[in-house]
């Protein structure tokens, strides 16, 4: 009897100090936040992102990405933006499991909703509610799990659902080393001007209008240039996507392979320090600073006379 009990009293000593640590180790996890599945940028097609009625999907098309159903292009910084904090997503500490989501800013009516999909593979999907008190945390909330945990960064202002902020303001996109002709009408007059490359290594080009005239490349390349750099300063709102407008001035573009691209402003509007226009590079129509459609109008004009002395 005495050595069975020897015998059992270690084995019972050692049963329990395995179920303590394992007990342990079941609280300590219990505490520690998820690991994230894994996001690979290059495999993101399509993104979802939605907080109080405003909904936005944008969709991965060849290089570029559109928001849809309007097909505009998103700004290249601001998706980058957007993959890059996905990618590097990280749950720091858990924080509550309380289900009390209102204190967290993450109640239905101020949670910013993010999923994320890889062809039809839904790869991650949380909620986003206000920033912690740390500054530097971000509180989240993973779908259809209770917990609130802390996220490294502030991340309400990298997703939020503002299609101003995603959408890429450039007003044409294209290769200044490229254009070979470029036509400009007004309602009275028409320009167009044409490069004329030197037949033995194109080092001497020079530009001539219609009538053969030489016009100065320095004019020529302060156009192209107030063109690339053009902003839109203001999206139409839907009721205007089909209204119609008087030209002004029309602006055509053309480079080798007979590609062109274009844009047409359109004569102010009263009540608005700012004018209407379309281009080939925006699928929306917008609005631009009166300012600046001076001194385009300037610039043009420029080119209609012909080489300064």
């Amino acid at each position: 009897m005495n050595n069975k009990l020897q015998f059992l009293v270690p084995v019972a000593v050692i049963i329990a100090l395995s179920s303590l640590l394992l007990f342990s180790y079941n609280s300590q996890n219990h505490f520690q936040p998820p690991r994230l599945p894994k996001v690979v940028k290059s495999e993101i097609t399509r993104l979802k992102i939605s907080s109080a009625g405003k909904d936005v999907e944008v969709v991965r098309i060849g290089d570029h990405w559109e928001i849809i159903p309007e097909k505009s292009t998103v700004a290249e910084s601001k998706i980058e933006s957007i993959l890059k904090h996905l990618v590097n997503l990280e749950l720091t500490a858990i924080v509550s499991e309380s289900g009390n989501y209102g204190r967290y800013q993450m109640d239905q009516a101020r949670a910013i909703r993010v999923a994320a999909f890889a062809g039809r593979k839904r790869v991650l999907s949380f909620s986003i509610g206000k920033t912690a008190s740390t500054g530097h945390h971000t509180f989240v909330r993973l779908e259809n799990k209770k917990p609130v945990y802390h996220a490294r960064g502030r991340l309400r202002s990298v997703f939020a659902p503002d299609l101003d902020k995603l959408r890429d303001r450039a007003v044409l996109a294209f290769d200044k080393d490229k254009i070979e002709r470029i036509r400009i009408r007004w309602p009275s007059k028409e320009l167009a001007v044409e490069l004329h490359r030197d037949s033995v290594g194109n080092q001497k080009s020079i530009w001539k209008n219609s009538d053969g005239g030489e016009v100065e490349t320095s004019r020529v390349k302060e156009l192209l240039t107030m063109l690339r750099g053009l902003k839109v300063s203001k999206f139409f709102k839907p009721e205007q996507a089909s209204q119609s407008f008087e030209t002004q001035i029309e602006v055509r573009l053309e480079s080798p392979g007979n590609k062109s691209c274009w844009l047409t402003i359109y004569k102010p509007l009263d009540q608005e320090n700012l004018q209407p226009a379309r281009s080939f590079s925006q699928k929306l129509g917008f609005y631009l600073d009166k300012n600046r459609v001076k001194l385009l109008f300037d610039i043009s004009e420029k080119l209609l006379s012909g080489p300064t002395d």
